[in-house]
Parts: C-alpha cells; sequence; structure tokens
C-alpha cells in the first residue's frame, strides 16, 4: 500500500492493510519518538516519576496552581 501495491475488491473498494504492515506502521512511528519525549510527557502528565527516588510523590506545580 505505502510502497504502491494496492489491491482492490470487486467492487472496486481498495483493500485494508494487512495485519502486519499496520504493525510495521507502528513499530516504525514509535521507532522515530525520541525516548526522552516520552519521558517528559509521562512525567508532565504525573503518570510516573523517576524510579530512582529523586523526584517525590507530591503535588505538581500545576496542582498548586489550581488550589
Amino acid at each position: 500500500m505505502a510502497n504502491g501495491q494496492e489491491s482492490y475488491m470487486a467492487g472496486g473498494r481498495m483493500r485494508a492493510p494487512s495485519l502486519s504492515l499496520l504493525c510495521q506502521f507502528v513499530i516504525n512511528a514509535w521507532s522515530k519518538v525520541k525516548m526522552e519525549t516520552v519521558m517528559k510527557s509521562f512525567r508532565k502528565c504525573s503518570i510516573c516519576t523517576a524510579l530512582d527516588g529523586t523526584e517525590d510523590d507530591g503535588p505538581s506545580d500545576s496542582d498548586r496552581e489550581r488550589a
């Protein structure tokens, strides 16, 4: 599909890509995302903190601003 090998059904509609091709799209996309970007995003959303104990579990600056 991405390489120009589309296939069509009898009614003229394009076939959906295979599961393996979809998985390859996801793998390629995630490989372009920097680990630092993911870590900063998780930290900003308070999903997780540093595993080495350097960050506490206290409220973030944004929590204090809302209070």
